[in-house]
C-alpha cells in the first residue's frame, strides 16, 4: 500500500479479505472448490460488497475422481516454469 498511494486502504483490504474468504468458506463448506480465484473474478458492489463470480472451472468436492479437467489456468497466473 506504500508503493501504490492511490490504492484501497487498510481498511477496505482487510474488509475485501474478509468478505473473500467468508465466500470461499461457505463453498468449501458446501463442498464446492472455485478453482478459479483472481481480481477479474471479484466483483464489488458501489455498497462495497464483494462477491465471489465464475463457477466455469468449480468442481465438487465429493466422490474421489482422477478426471482433470481440459482447461488451462489463466497465463498471468501460472506459476513460473
Amino acid at each position: 500500500m506504500e508503493r501504490h498511494p492511490g490504492g484501497l486502504n487498510r481498511h477496505n483490504v482487510r474488509l475485501y479479505m474478509f468478505q473473500l474468504l467468508r465466500g470461499l468458506a461457505y463453498c468449501h463448506r458446501r463442498r464446492v472448490l472455485h478453482r478459479d480465484v483472481k481480481p477479474q473474478n471479484l466483483l464489488i458492489s458501489s455498497h462495497g460488497e464483494l462477491k465471489l463470480a465464475d463457477f466455469g472451472l468449480a468442481r465438487a468436492k465429493s466422490v474421489p475422481s482422477h478426471t482433470y479437467s481440459h482447461e488451462v489456468v489463466t497465463l498471468w497466473y501460472r506459476p513460473p516454469g
